[in-house]
């Protein structure tokens, strides 16, 4: 009796336990953990991006694939197919597929910043038909770093130290007027905004309340952003 009460909570722990029902892999065969984010860095603003996965399954069930943008970049486009199907530019409704016979469907996503230089971020969820807890989604968070924006970067000598930071940043710039630098999150929602004089200036950012992760800060002048960079905040 002694070993069966032993074994009990074992079993009822197998019995519990759920196999990851998909998995995907990129380019280079590397698994895409759920919740990851792609950073893609851009060095022209007419140049497209196109990114290509395999979804692997445990099941032969239909998927639902979506394609979703959580930051609303004016002008941009998006162009997503899986296996045989391509939808029409930033199509964000959910669409059901078929797997194939190997229980795979190639995925891929291209991206068009059309001449907008204003970060980005696409989400892509794939789950069961009418089961989301069965799912995975991850991330494509794009950075359009044109030449022209690189010498406006250098005249505002918008440069943050250390990076990655911690409990503070030090963020030091160059302007003819005054201006702001906004920083927003991973998903593109504005978390800060710091309002600063024309001249050369350094001033010191307290970063301890904002979560570990990526973000991006932006220097605003004349209602325009001219230089665009990344921050990452570990803690």
């Amino acid at each position: 009796m002694k070993k069966l009460l032993l074994l009990l909570p074992l079993a009822l722990a197998l019995v519990s336990a759920k196999a990851q029902v998909y998995t995907i892999t990129d380019e280079g065969g590397n698994n895409v953990a759920n919740g990851s984010t792609y950073n893609i860095e851009l060095t022209d603003e007419n140049t497209n991006n196109t990114q290509h996965w395999t979804l692997h399954s445990t099941v032969s069930d239909d998927i639902v694939f979506q394609v979703m943008s959580t930051t609303a970049v004016s002008g941009t486009q998006n162009f997503n197919c899986v296996g045989a199907h391509c939808y029409s530019p930033n199509d964000m409704a959910a669409h059901t597929e078929n797997l194939d016979a190997g229980n795979t469907a190639s995925l891929s996503l291209e991206y068009k910043p059309s001449g907008h230089t204003d970060p980005a971020v696409i989400e892509i969820k794939i789950h069961k038909v009418g089961d989301e807890n069965e799912s995975i989604t991850f991330y494509l968070s794009y950075t359009v770093l044109t030449a022209g924006v690189g010498e406006v970067s250098k005249q505002n000598n918008l440069i943050a130290y250390p990076n990655p930071a911690n409990q503070n940043v030090s963020i030091s710039y160059n302007v003819k007027e005054a201006s702001e630098i906004i920083f927003y999150n991973i998903v593109g929602e504005q978390v800060k905004k710091v309002e600063v004089n024309a001249g050369s200036n350094q001033l010191e950012i307290e970063t301890s309340s904002l979560p570990a992760g990526t973000y991006f800060y932006s220097m605003i002048s004349d209602s325009k952003i001219t230089a665009t960079k990344r921050l990452v905040i570990k803690h």
